[in-house]
């Protein structure tokens, strides 16, 4: 049985039934509850006293759609990216710009 340090050194199992009968909600509590007990102490392990973001998927989603029309820019094919992605072609002159300016810092 997998002893987990700190704190007198609970067992797992002790560990995750005093977690998931936490009614209030707490971050560690969804973690353990939705993505389990191994899952949330790695969590914890990598990164116990720090503030974390995590971005929307909406966020991420369109940072990786961006990337792509960067990559696939030709120097002259703003009409194809914004027809393939669904943009304006100022959407599009707006993502290129963007990039090239991430690029050079």
């Amino acid at each position: 049985m997998r002893r987990v340090n700190g704190a007198g050194s609970i067992s797992k199992t002790d560990l995750k039934r005093s977690i998931t009968s936490d009614s209030s909600g707490s971050p560690v509590a969804v973690i353990t509850q939705e993505l389990g007990i191994d899952t949330a102490i790695r969590i914890v392990d990598l990164f116990a006293g720090e503030m974390i973001y995590i971005p929307k998927w909406q966020s991420i989603c369109r940072r990786v759609r961006d990337k792509r029309i960067a990559d696939e820019f030709t120097g002259c094919n703003y009409d194809e990216l914004a027809k393939r992605y669904n943009l304006k072609v100022r959407q599009v002159r707006n993502i290129i710009a963007r990039s090239r300016k991430l690029r050079k810092n």
